[in-house]
């Protein structure tokens, strides 16, 4: 209770009135961040803070306690919080580094020689490579040619990372004895570009005078493509070579296999969708 007395020669008053005092705490600012690719998640961990206001170094701001921020660029960008609680305010700034670092998506085709086999690396997004040949050999070259010691079919892998992902497909591998291989005109079939955003091209060899079918399957076997010859989009066809074309940009990124038969012969390759 706070009093006031008045006085004066001839008189005197007083006038009492209650006042509530509140302690305010003076709020220190502090924060944690942790990244994904461009994207930061930040945390507050300031104390006595009942409002907070976040620049993150590119222009954008935020009011919310622990916002998630993507950033549009690679780089370090000055991070400051101020807090503040009605009767004081804070303020720390700390550099916070992104860098861009895509999902990787694994993927290989390969042209077998008797029993030697040559692999060409399709992955996307990836700077390692790990080759399991299937028959206890390995390898970390990014395109990768190994020799069987005996026919038979084989489980090869191959694992591609990098800084921030991996990923790995498995491609069953046939070889057959030297010299008994049946000749199949379908292995000089052509699919480009790869990887793709959606449309591909396919030539086919002028002697593959069968009708044909393709098909293609997703990383967990189901069938996401299927027509046959009058069902793809011919572009051009010559004595030497017809060239066809899809469209699979509705299917998601990722790794396909793509299988094209005719009444006497089947091939497949390995074809990687990024957009």
């Amino acid at each position: 209770t706070v009093c006031l007395i008045v006085t004066n020669p001839c008189s005197a008053d007083t006038s009492c009135s209650n006042i509530t005092v509140t302690v305010c705490a003076t709020p220190v600012a502090s924060f944690t961040s942790s990244s994904s690719d461009l994207t930061v998640t930040f945390a507050d961990a300031s104390t006595n803070a009942t409002s907070w206001s976040w620049n993150f170094g590119d222009g954008n701001t935020s009011t919310l306690q622990n916002p998630m921020y993507a950033f549009s660029t690679d780089g370090s960008y000055n991070v400051c919080l101020t807090v503040s609680n009605g009767c004081a305010s804070d303020v720390i700034c700390d550099s916070v580094t992104v860098t861009s670092c895509p999902a990787v998506i694994a993927a290989f085709i390969y042209a077998a020689s008797a029993l030697t086999v040559d692999f060409t690396d399709l992955s996307v997004g990836a700077d390692a490579w790990s080759w399991d040949f299937g028959d206890g050999i390995n390898s970390s070259v990014q395109n990768a040619s190994h020799s069987y010691a005996a026919a038979g079919t084989y489980d090869v892998c191959l694992t591609a990372t990098n800084a921030c992902s991996s990923d790995t497909t498995c491609f069953l591998v046939t070889l057959a004895t030297v010299g008994l291989e049946e000749p199949n005109v379908l292995v000089n079939m052509q699919l480009y570009p790869n990887p793709t955003d959606g449309l591909v091209n396919i030539i086919i060899p002028a002697s593959v005078n069968e009708d044909i079918t393709l098909v293609i399957y997703n990383a967990f076997g189901e069938i996401v493509f299927n027509a046959d010859q009058s069902g793809l989009n011919t572009i051009s066809g010559s004595a030497v070579q017809n060239k066809y074309a899809i469209d699979i940009g509705y299917l998601a990124n990722g790794m396909y296999l793509v299988q094209l038969l005719t009444a006497n012969e089947t091939h497949m390759e390995q074809i990687v969708i990024s957009k």
